[in-house]
C-alpha cells in the first residue's frame, strides 16, 4: 500500500479517481486541484507517489508541479491527460515521468501504471544507494582505477588514479586515456600495443593481464605499474567499455632490486673471503718456491761456469734436488689454484660434452682413492658397488660428485671419533630402473632452516677462510646437466642421505678414435708463453707451429692444407678467435672440425654466445696436460683417417 496525492482540476473526476486508487488498496494522502495546492499538499503529507492531471486550471499546470515537487521531495509522478499529442507526450517525458495514462482508462490500466512507478522508483532508490555506497569506496580504494568507454576517454578516476596519473577527474573526463599517460615496455621503453585510438578495449585483458608496465604521465613522470584491464560487465552483460586498475609498484621494485644487490654483494663478500684465503694459500709458497728455484739455479750456473768451480757431484745433486723439490711445491699449488677456477666454472653448471660409457664401480671407486683417507678419519667406511650399473656421462665430473658427497659426510663427523660414526656409500639400480649413487653418515644431520639452502650457491656453515661454499653447488649442477636428480633427507641428530639418480646407459656409444700418430698442430695465441708451453707439451708427438699473430695465422691456414689441429684462443688483440673461425668458414669450412678453442672466460656477448653455441670444441685455461694430450691425439688420429694417412694429405705449399 502506498500514499497518494491526486491531483485533478476536474472535482468529479478526481472523487471517481480517488475512489478508484482507494478501491486497489492504497490511501489518498490528499486531493488538489491546482499546482499551487498540490506543492503545498505535497509538502504537507509526504506522498509515496502523485497521480497528476497535465492541465490543470490557472497558474502552474501539472508537469510544472511535478518537475518542482520531483526535484524538492524526489516523488515518483503519473501523468493523467486527456491528451495523446507527440508534444504533450515530450513535455511528460523531460519532466521525468513514471508513468503516462490517457483518459479514459481502466482500473486494471491505472493498477500497472501505480505498481510500475512504484516497483522504478524503488529500484532507483536502492541502485542510488548502492552507488552512494561504491563511489566512496573506489575513490577510497588505493590502487588507481580508470574508467574509459570503449573509445578509450575516460569517464572515471577515484582519487589514486588523480595521484598517479598526475591529473585531475575534471580535467581528464572525456580524454582519451593515450592522451594523458603512455604505457611503456620497462625494458625497450616501446609503447604497449593496446595504447593506440580505438583499442581500448576488452583486447587490452589479453595484452596486459596482470603485467609490469613503465606509466608515463604528460609532465614525463614515470612509475612502474603492474595493470589489470577488463572489460565492464553488469549482470552478465558485456557494457562498451573498460576499467583499468594500476597498482604502482616503483618503491617496492627498488626496495626488491636493492635486497637483490644487497643479496649479491654478500655473497660476492662470502666468496671473496673464502677465495682469498684459498688462493692466497697456494699463491704465497708458489712465489716464494718460485723465487727459490730462481735463485737456486742463477747460483749453480755461476758455479758451473766459474774456473775454481770446487763443489762436489754429490753437493750439486742436493742442491738440485732442492730446487726439484721446490718446483714441485709450487706445481702442487698452482694445481690447487687451478682446481679452485675449475670449480668456480662447473658452479655455472655448464654440460659436459666429453662424454663416454662410465662405469659407476669405477667411479666409486676412484672416489674413494680421493676421499677414502679423510672419511677414515672420522668413521668406518663401507663401499658398495658390486651392482653398480652403467650411465653415459662425464667419468671425471661424476667423480668429482661422489667425491664431494664423500668430503661433506665426513665434515658432519668429529674427527677421531671413527669408532663412532659410519658413512655408507652405495651404487646399485634403484626401485625405478634409475643408476642410484647414495651417500650416508651417521652425523649430526642438517636443520630444516640450513636444509633449504645446501644447494644455493657461497652457502656454506664453516668458518671463513675453510671452504668457498661451492662443493654441493657444483654437485647439484652436474648432476642435473646429467639429466639426474639429487635429493637429501636429514634432520637433527638423525644424520643425512644423499641420492643421486641419473639414467642407466640404454644403448651402446661409439667409441672414441684409437691411435696415436704424429700430426701437425697450429697453435694461435698472442700470450708467447701460453704458445711456448702448449709447444712443449704437443711437441714430443706432433710437429707444433706457434704464431701471436691471428691474421698471420688466418693467411697461413688459406695456403697450407696439412694442419691436422688448430688450437686457437679465443680472446685475441687483434682478431677474435670467434671471428677468426667465421672468416675461415667463409672460404675453408673443411676446417671447422679440426679447430679448438682455447679461453680463460668469455667476457663479452658476441664471445660467451660462441662459447655457449661451440661447447663442444673449448678447452679451459688452465688447461690440464693429459687432457690436451688426449685432445690433440683424438684429433689428429680422426684428421689422418679421414684422409687416408699421411701421405694422403696435400702437401703444404711454397
Amino acid at each position: 500500500m502506498a500514499r497518494i496525492l491526486v491531483v485533478e482540476d476536474e472535482r468529479i473526476v478526481a472523487a471517481a479517481l480517488a475512489s478508484m486508487v482507494a478501491s486497489l488498496g492504497h490511501e489518498i494522502s490528499a486531493i488538489a486541484s491546482t499546482g499551487e495546492d498540490a506543492l503545498q499538499q505535497a509538502a504537507a503529507t509526504s506522498p509515496e507517489l502523485m497521480l497528476m492531471d497535465v492541465r490543470l486550471g490557472d497558474g502552474i499546470d501539472g508537469i510544472e508541479a511535478a518537475r518542482r515537487i520531483r526535484r524538492d521531495r524526489d516523488v515518483p509522478v503519473v501523468f493523467l491527460t486527456a491528451f495523446g499529442d507527440r508534444a504533450t507526450i515530450a513535455e511528460a517525458c523531460a519532466a521525468e515521468a513514471d508513468g503516462y495514462l490517457v483518459k479514459p482508462y481502466s482500473d486494471q490500466e491505472l493498477h500497472g501504471a501505480i505498481e510500475v512507478a512504484l516497483t522504478k522508483h524503488r529500484e532507483e532508490k536502492a541502485r542510488e544507494q548502492r552507488e552512494g555506497w561504491f563511489l566512496p569506496a573506489l575513490m577510497s580504494v588505493r590502487a588507481a582505477v580508470v574508467v574509459c568507454e570503449a573509445s578509450g576517454k575516460i569517464s572515471f578516476l577515484n582519487r589514486a588514479a588523480e595521484a598517479l596519473l598526475g591529473i585531475a577527474a575534471a580535467e581528464a573526463h572525456g580524454k582519451p586515456l593515450w592522451e594523458v599517460v603512455e604505457l611503456l615496455d620497462p625494458l625497450t621503453r616501446a609503447r604497449k600495443p593496446c595504447q593506440t585510438a580505438g583499442r581500448c578495449d576488452a583486447i587490452c585483458a589479453r595484452e596486459l593481464p596482470g603485467s609490469r608496465v613503465l606509466l608515463e604521465r604528460r609532465d614525463h613522470i614515470q612509475r612502474l605499474v603492474e595493470v589489470s584491464v577488463a572489460p565492464v560487465h553488469r549482470e552478465g552483460e558485456a557494457l562498451p567499455g573498460t576499467v583499468h586498475l594500476f597498482q604502482d609498484v616503483t618503491e617496492a621494485h627498488e626496495a626488491q632490486s636493492r635486497l637483490a644487490v644487497s643479496e649479491k654483494l654478500a655473497a660476492l663478500g662470502t666468496l671473496t673471503a673464502g677465495l682469498s684465503h684459498e688462493v692466497n694459500n697456494p699463491l704465497a709458497f708458489i712465489l716464494a718456491n718460485q723465487d727459490f728455484a730462481l735463485e737456486e739455479l742463477a747460483s749453480v750456473r755461476a758455479d758451473l761456469t766459474a774456473e775454481n768451480a770446487g763443489e762436489t757431484a754429490a753437493a750439486l745433486g742436493k742442491r738440485l734436488e732442492a730446487v726439484e723439490v721446490a718446483l714441485a711445491e709450487a706445481h702442487d699449488g698452482a694445481d690447487r689454484v687451478r682446481r679452485i677456477v675449475r670449480d668456480l666454472r662447473a658452479f655455472s653448471k655448464s654440460r659436459s660434452h666429453h662424454r663416454a660409457e662410465v662405469d659407476l664401480a669405477k667411479v666409486v671407486g676412484e672416489a674413494v682413492k680421493h676421499a677414502g683417507e679423510y672419511v677414515r678419519a672420522r668413521a668406518w667406511l663401507e663401499v658398495d658397488a658390486t651392482a653398480a650399473p652403467k650411465v653415459y656421462g662425464d667419468e671425471r665430473q661424476l667423480v668429482r660428485v661422489v667425491t664431494n658427497l664423500l668430503v661433506n659426510a665426513a665434515q658432519a663427523l668429529t674427527e677421531g671419533r671413527q669408532d663412532r660414526h659410519e658413512v655408507r656409500l652405495r651404487a646399485a639400480t634403484d626401485e625405478r630402473g634409475d643408476a642410484l649413487i647414495e651417500v650416508q653418515d651417521t652425523g649430526q644431520g642438517i636443520a630444516p632452516a640450513t636444509l633449504e639452502h645446501i644447494f644455493d650457491p657461497f652457502f656454506t656453515t664453516r668458518p671463513v677462510g675453510t671452504g668457498t661454499g661451492l662443493g654441493l653447488s657444483i654437485v647439484h649442477g652436474i648432476v642435473h646437466a646429467h639429466e639426474g636428480d639429487l635429493e637429501v633427507r636429514s634432520g637433527p641428530g638423525k644424520g643425512s642421505i644423499f641420492r643421486v639418480r641419473l639414467p642407466v646407459l640404454r644403448e651402446a656409444r661409439e667409441p672414441a678414435p684409437a691411435g696415436v700418430e704424429r700430426g701437425r698442430v697450429l697453435v694461435v695465441d698472442d700470450e708467447p708463453l701460453v704458445g711456448a708451453a702448449v709447444r712443449r707439451i704437443l711437441g714430443r708427438e706432433h710437429d707444433v707451429d706457434v704464431l701471436t699473430d691471428p691474421l698471420d695465422a688466418l693467411n697461413r691456414l688459406k695456403e697450407r692444407d696439412d694442419y691436422d689441429l688448430v688450437l686457437c684462443d679465443l680472446m685475441l688483440d687483434t682478431l677474435a678467435g670467434e671471428e677468426l673461425c667465421e672468416r675461415l668458414e667463409e672460404r675453408r669450412p673443411d676446417l671447422k672440425e679440426r679447430m679448438l678453442f682455447v679461453t680463460g672466460g668469455a667476457f663479452t656477448p658476441r664471445a660467451q654466445r660462441f662459447v655457449r653455441d661451440h661447447a663442444d670444441r673449448m678447452l679451459f685455461k688452465p688447461f690440464d696436460r693429459l687432457e690436451l694430450e688426449r685432445l690433440a691425439r683424438e684429433h689428429v688420429a680422426r684428421r689422418l683417417a679421414a684422409s687416408g694417412g699421411r701421405g694422403g694429405r696435400a702437401r703444404p705449399k711454397t
